[in-house]
């Protein structure tokens, strides 16, 4: 008989399964007041547009969408964590312009701060981390739809911080992904910001960092 110390049958067990994903269409839908009903496997369901978990554009009816059987604040029954189906979104030449705009300071203060061999092997860095990036909006995109489990924001965030910001640029309006959720695109603009602040700040010798140093001395003197 082993009298030994016995491992853990489950050491790191994974979380159960939330409720399951159902596939339905939107058969009646009121755009001026934001609700309607959709047909799905569990026949005709309310639903309010602030239930969308993540929407392509406008609801309307025909359009197919995933959700989950839930319940509103008066303990009615409704379609909760709504996702239209398909991506829906685009990257036109405005919104190239955009990101290329973006682009110019963060690229200009790297060449010259490095050599062109350190340059030229950031900017593969920089393209490897945004298409990571890119990729992991991809895949919680695909799994919001599905209800599987998700891309943790701060992951997502911590992407954009090491450089991968243009990837979720990008993401963010092909697959109308995180494109609508103020709190995210607060902290996702908030890094952008940053890269621009550095990029223009440290080739002049950091006048602004120095500025915000001495108005915060003086604000706490």
């Amino acid at each position: 008989m082993n009298s030994g110390p016995q491992p853990d049958p489950d050491p790191d067990p994974e979380p159960p399964p939330g409720p399951p994903r159902l596939l339905g269409r939107i058969t009646d839908w009121n755009d001026e007041r934001g609700f309607g009903y959709l047909t799905g496997t569990k026949g005709k369901v309310f639903v309010h547009i602030r239930d969308f978990a993540d929407r392509v554009r406008r609801p309307r009816i025909g359009d197919k969408v995933h959700y989950t059987m839930g319940t509103d604040k008066h303990g009615r029954t409704c379609a909760v964590d709504v996702v239209q189906d398909g991506f829906g979104g685009s990257f036109g030449i405005g919104s190239l312009l955009v990101l290329a705009a973006l682009l110019i300071l963060p690229v200009q203060a790297a060449h010259g701060w490095l050599e062109p061999d350190h340059f030229w092997m950031l900017m593969g860095v920089a393209a490897t981390v945004s298409l990571v990036c890119f990729a992991a909006y991809y895949y919680d995109k695909s799994c919001a739809r599905e209800g599987l489990w998700r891309v943790p924001e701060n992951v997502l965030h911590i992407l954009e911080l090491l450089g991968g910001w243009p990837g979720a640029f990008i993401a963010q309006r092909l697959f109308r992904h995180k494109s609508a959720k103020g709190s995210y695109l607060f902290t996702y603009w908030a890094i952008v910001l940053l890269y621009q602040a550095i990029s223009y700040d440290g080739p002049r010798g950091w006048p602004l960092f120095h500025a915000a140093k001495t108005w915060l001395r003086d604000l706490t003197s």
